[in-house]
């Protein structure tokens, strides 16, 4: 029932003028949203070195992987009352990590057949999308980082909004960023590939 009380009062909250608040970012905040890119990279490699794998060396059933990103993800979702006020245990902690690998693995996992039909139509356009979406994100991410007026993403600003209310939960707003960026990604490949697949015929 916290929980519920929780998201109703964030909805009270949430109001444009403080989604808008492009205020300097206090040292705080700033540690924050570095931690917060910090685990959205490692769960990028994640992503990238399961697909891989699946692609190249193990082929992992799809149900297997579904199963555990709808696992992890409830139980990542779970758990995030503990921690919005920044008394979670290091055992708690370790436990969330854990949950966030599990989701970044599953969803390279459940892309990979999509990649490598990509990657058939021609090689060129996977690097092309990934260092896209790569350059993309990272200038919106370290502008919101170093820049004093941080007028980026919207993700980004309600991260800030949650961390000024008390919420320091760094691995779910972290999860946030990476599905942006998961969904940039696989939008600019869908893009890509769309259009390879018009010269072809």
């Amino acid at each position: 029932m916290d929980f519920l009380n929780q998201i109703r009062k964030r909805q009270k909250e949430l109001k444009l003028s403080n989604i808008l608040n492009f205020s300097p970012l206090t040292n705080e905040e700033r540690k924050h949203l570095i931690k917060i890119y910090g685990l959205l990279a490692v769960g990028t490699m994640i992503t990238a070195l399961s697909c891989y794998v699946d692609i190249y060396f193990l082929k992992i059933p799809r149900f297997i992987a579904s199963m555990i990103s709808l696992f992890c993800s409830f139980a990542l979702a779970g758990s995030c009352s503990y921690s919005h006020y920044g008394n979670v245990l290091p055992a708690a902690s370790k436990k969330r990590l854990l949950y966030f690998a599990g989701i970044s693995s599953s969803i390279g996992i459940l892309m990979s057949d999509y990649i490598a039909y990509v990657n058939y139509l021609n090689p060129s356009i996977l690097p092309l999308a990934f260092f896209g979406s790569l350059s993309i994100f990272s200038c919106f991410s370290l502008s919101a980082i170093f820049s004093k007026n941080r007028f980026v993403l919207f993700d980004t600003q309600i991260t800030l909004f949650d961390f000024r209310r008390g919420n320091k939960d760094y691995i779910m707003h972290s999860i946030c960023l990476y599905l942006d960026l998961v969904g940039l990604f696989t939008h600019l490949l869908r893009i890509l590939g769309q259009k390879e697949e018009k010269k072809k015929k």
